[in-house]
């Protein structure tokens, strides 16, 4: 739940926010290398990320729209399922936000 609240309000200690407020040698992905490591890039843009959500929409056949983090909150919100099941999905999302 912490790790939701916290991309949600954008508190994420991501290269482009530490940039704003250190000096950094380079804000891109450590990953890649290829793009600067926001938020939305690091939970929906990045290789590895989009690779995660993938596996978890085609596991749970979810329909999540993934194009950035209010996209996201919007899908969950709209997902239509039974109170647990929905609380279980919500936890799994949670748990490829802590992977990521």
């Amino acid at each position: 739940f912490f790790h939701y609240m916290a991309v949600r309000a954008s508190k994420i200690p991501v290269l482009y926010r530490l940039g704003k407020h250190m000096v950094l040698s380079s804000t891109s992905c450590k990953l890649y290398q290829q793009h600067t490591e926001t938020q939305d890039h690091l939970f929906f843009e990045c290789p590895l990320a989009t690779e995660q959500w993938h596996l978890l929409c085609t596991e749970w056949n979810l329909n999540l729209n993934i194009d950035g983090m209010e996209a996201f909150i919007i899908s969950l919100r709209n997902l239509t399922m039974p109170r647990r099941l929905r609380s279980l999905i919500q936890a799994m999302t949670n748990a490829v936000i802590y992977h990521i």
